[in-house]
């Protein structure tokens, strides 16, 4: 049996959430809600996950960037067609979903951004 290269489906169901560091307190809930509402990407902000941690959700695969701040989660059967773009930048993490059927490529993009009201050093993770 040969696996299909193909989506079944045009639309996604996508999701952003700031998390405000309860990534791993909460991934429970957070699972059971990707489940529930059968969310095929989602982008997390705020993650505030050390570099060498990791943190999964069953019937995903996490997309992690080297910072720990943010991440996505994407659905098991996107995973044909989804690549990790480099990131561009500290804030920032860029997934691809590859066009099929003649369509184009889909960029995605999960960011933090730090307020303005923030000093310049505590934005640029000083004091």
């Amino acid at each position: 049996m040969k696996a299909s290269r193909r989506l079944k489906h045009s639309w996604l169901s996508v999701l952003s959430l700031n998390v405000q560091g309860a990534i791993r307190r909460n991934i429970g809930e957070l699972e059971s809600y990707l489940l529930q509402h059968k969310i095929d990407i989602a982008a997390i902000q705020e993650a505030q996950l050390p570099t060498s941690a990791k943190v999964e959700a069953q019937g995903y695969k996490t997309f992690q960037h080297p910072g720990g701040d943010v991440l996505f989660f994407v659905a098991a059967h996107l995973l044909p067609f989804t690549v990790m773009e480099q990131p561009a930048d500290e804030d920032q993490l860029w997934i691809r979903l590859k066009g099929t059927a003649g369509s184009s490529d889909l960029f995605m993009c999960s960011a933090h951004m730090p307020q303005e009201s923030a000093s310049l050093e505590s934005r640029k993770g000083g004091v």
